[in-house]
């Protein structure tokens, strides 16, 4: 057995020939495709989870962000109710100091004061109502910062198993394909 000649395969003996050669490509090439397949599957699945999580992570910032404008709000809103008030009650005294001083009294002044009432009021209301929109607008923005997370977390690319059917198909079809080529280029020619 050894070593001589030129024939196909291991040790110069025909274990291979065109069939086994071709297999033998097509069978490595098969390996080194799901080998990147797998890889692929493997960074994109890595991917997904890393952007899932900085989108929740922003979410979670942006809800913080999105409750601290609404308890400024609240805050501020608050404020204002007690600034219209304290308002208010300065210009009443003003009033009826004023009407005291210069010796009016009657309905007169007691209208005037029902007036300032009523603007007070109206304040208040309007303090009241530009919160509430506050609040429902805050509300809003906060179902949608949850909404936009979801659907950029629902719409990360979907990792593509390696398709191990497919790839052996593709070898075994890339395989015979060499090996017919080899059997062809090794066949006699015929000259006419």
């Amino acid at each position: 057995g050894g070593g001589g000649g030129g024939g196909w395969g291991v040790g110069g003996g025909r274990v291979c020939g065109p069939v086994g050669i071709g297999l033998s490509i097509a069978a490595a090439s098969t390996v080194s495709s799901l080998a990147s397949q797998q890889a692929a599957y493997s960074a994109q699945k890595q991917a997904n989870t890393q952007n899932a999580n900085a989108a929740m992570d922003a979410m979670r910032r942006n809800l913080a962000e999105n409750n601290i404008a609404g308890a400024n709000a609240r805050e501020d809103a608050g404020k204002a109710g007690f600034d219209a008030a304290l308002q208010a009650e300065k210009a009443q005294a003003t009033a009826q100091v004023a009407a005291a001083e210069a010796g009016v009294q009657g309905n007169s002044v007691d209208s005037f004061l029902q007036e300032l009432r009523g603007e007070a009021a109206m304040n208040a209301q309007t303090a009241e109502e530009s919160y509430l929109r506050g609040q429902r607008t805050n509300a809003v923005n906060g179902e949608n910062i949850v909404y936009d997370t979801r659907n950029n977390i629902r719409n990360l690319p979907t990792p593509q198993r390696p398709d191990y059917i497919g790839s052996i198909i593709g070898g075994a079809s890339t395989g015979l394909t060499i090996a017919n080529g080899l059997k062809a280029a090794k066949a006699p020619t015929k000259t006419t």
